[in-house]
């Protein structure tokens, strides 16, 4: 036995955590297993890299399933550590409430009355639970930065294994390490703008109870993927649903102008979390690679219908909810004559043309679109405001767009499933 082991010693627990996460999934490790090059991963992780791949993630080693060796001596050690904490969690925060109450010595529960043992109990529950959501953030962040890392690292010496010439490859890595040193400012000022809303959404409600930072009304992003629109900073309340996100987007749309007629049978949504900043194709891909092949990402959730989505998902401020499927908008409708769908009791603002070769003005933009296609046209009036079905195409009998109001309302009867 060392000298030094029945001394008091405090270990940060980050110096220690850091060692018990799989370099797969990021995660605590569960069943670990032995590389025989020295690694550890999660037994159903390691598994499967080796079926794909039949190399180690870390080194690339050229290993087989049947080498993997099972480390229940480390399972041991991780359940160990992980007790442990929970009972220094629960002795720092016996001291910290001691020390609020302006007591510098350990009580013990039956010096409390039954109201401040409740009371004691909640506010410790509280702030074990805030700590952790702000720690889960700074978590995630740190996950973030490390495959950034790695990432980078790969493509370097895929670039040095090119044939590149000395100049290419300087420029090629000087490109590479810009590209990162930007992902890396991303990613920063992620967590400090989630930090800086978990903030102050705490120090608002913070006045009036303490809440629990999971239930907190949050602001989000909202994605259309198939039509390559984005709502940013929607807020989301604790009761919310699908059916709330869906009358936002309704409601956006309608304001752009270009109107929701119907969600398709095919339509899911995804959530992904405040440090998954991809582009819509990106996103698109990686939606398609879940439905296709059945696999799951720890970063992106399918969202079911009827639940409160923060409740239920434990949705994070930043994060963004993607609409994956069919999205029937107005603008996907035939185009008509401006004749055709006026009504009287609305508000109009109507660009007309004058058609040169035809020699008609007051020519809506449908009809300059489809019936002068190819015509010598002008501008005659921008932004009018009709206040009859104007429009001359039809008059002079050159209109081909009238006699479709048939096949649009077929339209709306096809797509209005849901």
């Amino acid at each position: 036995m060392a000298e030094c082991d029945d001394l008091p010693l405090v270990i940060p627990v980050q110096s220690l955590s850091d060692h018990f996460i799989c370099a797969v999934c990021m995660s605590q490790m569960k069943d670990s297993h032995l590389t025989p090059c020295g690694h550890r991963y999660c037994g159903d992780c390691i598994k499967e890299c080796v079926n794909r791949r039949h190399k180690c993630p870390c080194c690339n080693n050229r290993i087989r399933v049947n080498d993997l060796i099972r480390d229940h001596q480390y399972d041991e050690l991780v359940c160990l550590f992980n007790s442990e904490r929970e009972k220094a969690e629960k002795k720092y925060f016996d001291i910290l409430i001691n020390k609020a109450a302006e007591t510098n010595q350990e009580e013990s529960p039956s010096s409390f009355s039954p109201v401040e043992n409740v009371l004691k109990s909640h506010v410790k529950k509280s702030l074990v639970a805030h700590e952790r959501y702000y720690q889960e953030l700074k978590r995630e962040h740190k996950q973030k930065l490390a495959q950034l890392d790695a990432d980078h690292q790969r493509l370097i010496e895929e670039a040095k294994m090119q044939g590149l010439t000395d100049d290419e490859l300087e420029h090629q890595i000087a490109d590479l390490s810009q590209n990162y040193q930007r992902h890396q400012e991303e990613l920063d000022q992620e967590l400090s703008e989630c930090s800086q809303m978990v903030a102050t959404a705490y120090d608002r409600y913070l006045t009036e109870h303490i809440p629990d930072l999971t239930v907190l009304p949050i602001k989000i992003s909202l994605c259309i993927l198939c039509k390559n629109v984005t709502v940013k900073d929607v807020m989301l309340k604790p009761s919310d649903s699908l059916k709330e996100v869906t009358d936002y987007l309704k409601s956006h749309m309608e304001a752009e102008g270009d109107d929701i007629i119907a969600f398709g049978e095919n339509v899911k949504y995804f959530c992904f979390g405040p440090f998954s900043k991809y582009s819509i194709d990106e996103m698109t891909q990686k939606v398609q690679s879940i439905e296709a092949g059945g696999i799951s990402l720890p970063d992106v959730t399918l969202l079911e219908d009827d639940t409160r989505l923060i409740l239920r998902y434990g949705l994070k401020p930043k994060s963004t909810i993607v609409v994956y499927g069919s999205v029937h908008c107005k603008s996907d409708l035939p185009k008509q004559c401006f004749s055709v769908n006026f009504e009287a009791n609305k508000v109009y603002k109507v660009d007309y043309f004058s058609c040169k070769e035809c020699g008609i003005n007051w020519v809506c933009r449908p009809c300059m679109e489809v019936c002068h296609k190819d015509h010598e046209l002008v501008p005659y009036i921008m932004n009018h405001q009709p206040t009859w079905a104007c429009c001359y195409c039809p008059k002079k009998k050159k209109c081909q767009l009238q006699g479709k109001p048939t096949q649009t309302s077929q339209w709306h009867k096809q797509w209005s499933v849901k």
